[in-house]
């Protein structure tokens, strides 16, 4: 809350399964706001909270923490592998890690409707914003806010660049219709540009 008034500060909570522990991290900063505020403190006007969608509770109550919440940011990293239950760190199961599943497509493009319906900023982070095959589909569900490492930023903005909004919601368009990760898959690889 001190580093606000100095530059844009906003708090990202991860692992948030519902409204309530939401509800009970702002209450948490308003006691903070109050003391600092008692101290004599500067203090922002605004402090935006939001929520890391990466668990499939969070994305069951999407709607519900898009109310409350001033941004989404969707950890493809976790919500891939709790959502697949695969421990994508674990030898024997990680070959089915992918977030080219439908199960994982349809949560993303679940948390970026309900978040566009509310009226609050969705973004992705994770490895599957390193993958030049899925960045076009994120494009294609109305993703635009990307986070990526530094070192994948060039890449990204080229691969994004060879894309018009249109092709990229066809593209999205066909892969929520195709019933396996192997099939969407192959739906990118052959849809790739450059």
């Amino acid at each position: 809350l001190r580093a606000a008034v100095y530059g844009k500060v906003r708090l990202l909570l991860p692992m948030i399964p519902g409204v309530e522990e939401l509800r009970w991290v702002r209450a948490v900063l308003a006691e903070c706001r109050e003391e600092l505020r008692q101290r004599g403190e500067k203090l922002p006007e605004k402090f935006p909270v939001g929520v890391m969608m990466e668990t499939a509770a969070s994305v069951l109550t999407a709607d519900l923490l898009a109310r409350e919440a001033d941004f989404f940011s969707i950890g493809m990293n976790d919500l891939t592998q709790y959502t697949l239950a695969v421990d994508r760190d674990n030898a024997k199961v990680s070959h089915l890690y992918s977030c080219y599943e439908p199960a994982v497509l349809r949560s993303v493009q679940h948390i970026f409707s309900c978040g566009t319906a509310a009226g609050i900023p969705v973004s992705v982070c994770g490895q599957a914003t390193e993958d030049p095959l899925y960045l076009p589909l994120l494009l294609g569900m109305g993703i635009e806010d990307f986070n990526v490492q530094p070192s994948f930023l060039l890449s990204a903005r080229q691969v994004l660049s060879r894309w018009t909004k249109k092709e990229a919601a066809l593209l999205a368009e066909r892969a929520m219709l195709l019933e396996t990760g192997g099939e969407v898959y192959s739906l990118l690889k052959k849809s790739r540009k450059g």
